[in-house]
Formats: C-alpha cells, structure tokens, sequence
C-alpha cells in the first residue's frame, strides 16, 4: 500500500515541478520498474499521464537511481520538462489554490492500493 502527498516545493509556471512524494505504507517488496505503472490524472484538465524515471510528460525521482522502487524509498513525481502538469497554485496562479491530482499504480498489469482520493498540489 502507498501514500501519496504533496511534495513540499511550490509549483511554478515551469515545466519541471516537483509534485508529489510517493512512500509505501506496507511496502513489501522492491518494485522493478519495468514492470509498474504510475499515471497522475489531472482532475482540472482530464488529461492523464504515464510516469517513468526520466519521463518526458512525467518523470519518477528516485533516492538512489536504480532498477527498482525500494519498499522504504520515497520517491518524487516531477513533471519531465515538457509539459506543464500543474501551474502556479495560490496568490493568483492559474491553478486557483491547488492542482488537484489523482495517482494510480499497476505492478505486472494489477492494482497497488493506495491513496485513491484527489491530492491537492500546490
């Protein structure tokens, strides 16, 4: 099971914004990254994206770089420096008081439980 939160750093206009920091609750494995998929949903726009180490949309920020999400790593999603997933949040940014996002797992094609609700970034 993991938890998904706000990362603290703002979001900007630009394009490479850290979003949210992911943990495992009850992380019982490592997770090979060939194998998982994470998918932000934008609430506001409607649009989805894939997340990957080093993703172009959406990009997975690791403690230590490797083939796999450690069951005690935090990892970070970023936007990956060609779109801008989340704009400014708060005093007057185009995203009003957060960017709200829904976060998604599959490992070998099956569901991760987690946090399934919207998180607000801001």
């Amino acid at each position: 099971e993991y938890r998904a939160e706000d990362h603290p750093s703002a979001t900007t206009s630009g394009m490479t914004d850290n979003l949210l920091r992911l943990s495992f609750v009850n992380g019982p494995d490592d997770l090979t990254w060939s194998f998982l998929t994470i998918t932000l949903f934008d609430e506001e726009q409607g649009t989805t994206y894939k997340c990957s180490p080093g993703g172009a949309d959406c990009s997975v920020g690791e403690e230590t770089a490797d083939t796999v999400w450690g069951g005690s790593e935090v990892i970070s999603i970023a936007e990956g420096g060609s779109t801008d997933i989340c704009g400014a949040a708060g005093a007057g940014g185009d995203e009003g008081n957060s960017c709200e996002i829904k976060v998604s797992m599959q490992y070998k094609g099956k569901p991760i439980a987690g946090t399934s609700s919207v998180v607000a970034v801001a």
